[in-house]
C-alpha cells in the first residue's frame, strides 16, 4: 500500500463494488493504473486471490476511464473474471488464438 500512496485516487467506504455487495461497509481504494501502479501490483502478490485483508486491500479490479470494470476478482471466494467489450474480446482472441473463452450470462 505504501508503494501506491502516490498514485492514490480516492479511498471510499462502500457497500458494494464491482463483482461483491455487502450488509455493511468496508474501504474500497481506487488509484491510477499505469506501468508503475502495474509494476507494483504484480511483484506485491503472485495472484490476484493474494488480494485480501488484512495484508492487501480485497478484490483487486481494474476499471475503464468511464469506471466501468475491465477485470474483476472476489478474492476469498477464488473467482475472477474479464467483462470485455465485443471490440476487447476481438483484440483478446486475435492475439492469443488458442485462448478460449467463456460466454456468462
Amino acid at each position: 500500500m505504501k508503494e501506491l500512496q502516490p498514485f492514490l485516487i480516492k479511498k471510499e467506504d462502500l457497500s458494494e463494488w464491482p463483482g461483491t455487495r455487502i450488509a455493511g461497509t468496508a474501504p474500497v481504494f481506487t488509484f491510477q493504473f499505469n506501468p508503475r501502479t502495474a509494476r507494483i501490483i504484480k511483484e506485491t502478490a503472485l495472484s490476484p486471490f493474494d488480494w485480501l485483508q488484512p495484508e492487501l486491500p480485497e478484490d483487486l479490479g481494474l476499471l475503464r476511464p468511464d469506471g466501468t470494470p475491465w477485470f474483476v476478482t472476489i478474492a476469498h471466494e477464488r473467482d475472477c473474471y474479464f467483462k470485455l467489450t465485443e471490440k476487447e474480446e476481438t483484440e483478446l482472441t486475435s492475439a492469443i488464438p488458442d485462448l478460449k473463452l467463456e460466454e456468462n450470462s
